[in-house]
């Protein structure tokens, strides 16, 4: 493991110490983002209701190891107990009976919000069908993706 990666599983560690967890870290990096997998008995409150606690734990940990990464910019996906992926999962499940219904309908549909990281899966996931197109619309916690017909 590279002197960053070390660097980065201290400070999730004691960033998660402070909050009075005691957890397994892993830090991996691929093509797109450096992860922090983090392994814990109880994990509901600190994922919280909708991933929020997630999500608050990610930009906690964004600002404190900002400095440490390289390059600028690099993007940080931290995961608690495979919370993500399940998410992601059922995302992409809803998104095809979507897909099919907007195939037999040419109707569009409309997804229920989503965090800008569940967004941009949404989108990316969504770019992968053909004849489908999507678009973001809504403010705030209220933004939410369309799936319609390309044209």
């Amino acid at each position: 493991m590279n002197d960053n990666f070390v660097a980065i599983k201290e400070d999730v560690e004691h960033i998660l110490a402070l909050l009075d967890y005691q957890a397994s870290v892993l830090v991996s990096q691929n093509k797109a983002a450096i992860l922090i997998e983090i392994e814990l008995q109880n994990p509901g409150l600190l994922i919280g209701q909708g991933g929020e606690g997630l999500f608050s734990l990610q930009h906690i940990a964004r600002l404190v190891l900002d400095k440490k990464l390289a390059p600028e910019g690099t993007t940080i996906v931290l995961d608690v107990n495979h919370y993500h992926q399940r998410r992601e999962e059922l995302t992409q499940k809803s998104i095809k009976k979507c897909i099919e219904r907007v195939k037999i309908t040419g109707m569009e549909e409309v997804l229920p919000p989503m965090n800008s990281f569940e967004r941009r899966l949404a989108h990316e996931f969504i770019a992968t069908f053909s004849g489908i197109t999507s678009t973001s619309v809504g403010e705030g916690k209220e933004r939410r993706v369309i799936i319609k017909l390309a044209k």
